[in-house]
Formats: structure tokens, sequence, C-alpha cells
């Protein structure tokens, strides 16, 4: 999807709630309160309202959006400006692009996004694990990487495109959970939502051990170097799954002929 197919349908708050309830509209069969079957559907409010107590279901609440003031607008916007575009953009990139006004919103909501990301990373089907090197002649600088990534890797029954999860390795692991101890305790930070790590376990799952191929190797590590080359000038332990989710998703559904933009949201509904 190019951007201007992409505003034609989605710029106006309206087409959003519209796209957005067809998704999500599975989700809510019954009042989370009396368990009453008959909810009726306020567009206009985007949320649901149970004809028995009254209780008032929105839209927001039941998705990642939650906890949130910004229009849904303006979340589909990010959303496409985070998965759509060739070249990873930054941050301050996408909100020069939205035009909000405070960029700590921006931070908030890609993060917000990213964790998903890594939820739905941490669904596909992998069967296969080993390490990923990063070339040290590669490395940008002044970025610090580390010198190896975890990788799970797999092809799904009846498709021939590989799909892979990159996991930090384990000492950074332990500085991404220090980081994220100092930042808890702090007071003033604003972000604490955003804390919760997509570090994977893979609890109950066996993996084959193998050795990656060099070529495919090299292209892995090349292209995650590229990605990050000229966004990032320094990359924390607490951020780096993220940014990692993000590359993963974006190489998982490269050729969907949905998009990555409404793959994102199928396979948040099932039905992807």
């Amino acid at each position: 999807m190019i951007p201007s197919q992409f505003y034609q349908r989605y710029g106006s708050e309206e087409n959003c709630i519209e796209f957005l309830y067809s998704i999500y509209k599975d989700s809510v069969r019954v009042c989370s309160h009396c368990k009453c079957e008959i909810l009726k559907w306020y567009a206009e409010r985007a949320h649901w309202r149970c004809t028995c107590c009254k209780k008032k279901i929105t839209l927001k609440s039941i998705s990642f959006m939650r906890d949130s003031k910004v229009s849904f607008r303006q979340w589909t916007e990010v959303i496409f400006l985070l998965l759509e575009t060739k070249k990873t953009l930054s941050i301050a990139e996408i909100h020069r692009l939205t035009g909000m006004k405070r960029y700590g919103t921006v931070f908030y909501m890609v993060h917000k996004i990213r964790v998903e990301l890594g939820r739905l990373n941490k669904k596909e089907f992998l069967d296969k694990s080993s390490i990923l090197p990063i070339d040290k002649k590669m490395k940008v600088e002044p970025v610090n990487l580390p010198e190896y990534l975890n990788i799970r890797y797999g092809k799904e029954v009846n498709h021939t495109l590989d799909k892979i999860y990159l996991i930090v390795p384990y000492n950074w692991k332990l500085n991404s959970s220090l980081e994220q101890l100092q930042k808890i305790c702090c007071v003033g930070y604003r972000y604490k939502k955003v804390l919760k790590n997509s570090l994977s376990t893979f609890r109950g799952r066996q993996f084959e051990r193998r050795k990656l191929e060099q070529k495919w190797s090299s292209n892995l590590s090349g292209n995650l170097i590229r990605e990050i080359e000229g966004i990032y000038h320094n990359i924390s332990p607490l951020h780096f799954q993220k940014v990692l989710d993000e590359y993963c998703f974006k190489y998982n559904y490269r050729h969907s002929r949905k998009g990555k933009f409404l793959s994102f949201f199928y396979l948040i509904s099932g039905k992807g």
C-alpha cells in the first residue's frame, strides 16, 4: 500500500473507526460485567453498550491502544509509517511526518506497537535455533551492537519462505533487566507502561540446533545493520529487543500480498 492509497482510505477518523471495528468486532461477544450477549455498537463514539447493565466497552479498551487519548487516525498513521516504509523511520521522523505536537507521545506509541509486534512474532512456527554473528567490519559507530544474536527460524507448512525471530544475548538481557529496574524505581520516568520487554522464553518448545549458511547469515546481519545505520546514534539494551521485533516482523511479511500494515491487524484479530 502506497501513502496516497493509505490516506485516501484512512484519512478520516470515521474511516479508521470503521476499519478497526471490522477488526475487533469478533472480540466482543458478551458483556464482561453481566455476560449479556446483546451489545449495541455506537460508531460516533466508538464503543459498545450493553443493553442489560448499560456497561460501556470502548474500542480502545480491547486493543493495544488502551490507556491512550490519541485518535484512531493518528494510531493507524503511525502504524503505517512504522511498517510500510521501505527503510525504517526513526521516531523523530515519524513525529515530523505525523505533525503531532509532543515527541513523547510518538515515542510511547511506537514502543507499544513494537511490543505487539514481538508478541505476534513469538506465535510463528519456528523449529530451529542458531547464533547470528554480527560482522565487526560492518558495525556502525557509535551504535553499540552485541557480538552476536540468538536466532529462531523455520518455515510454515506449505510455505517456502523462511521466518525468523532474533533475540538479544544473555548479557544484554541482564543489562536490560537492570536498566528496567532503574526506570521503574525512578519517580519521574513517564513511560513505565512500555517497559514490558518482549524477551522470549519459548517455554515448552524444542529447537533443532543448526549452523546458519554463511551467505544467509551475512545477508541477515548486513540488512539489520543497514536498517540501523543513520537512524540510531545509540541503542539501549532496554529497547533493543523491540527494534529487533520490528525488523523480524517486516522480514517475515516482506512478500505478503495484503501488505505488512493489513497483515498486522489481521494477525491481531486472528484472521491472518
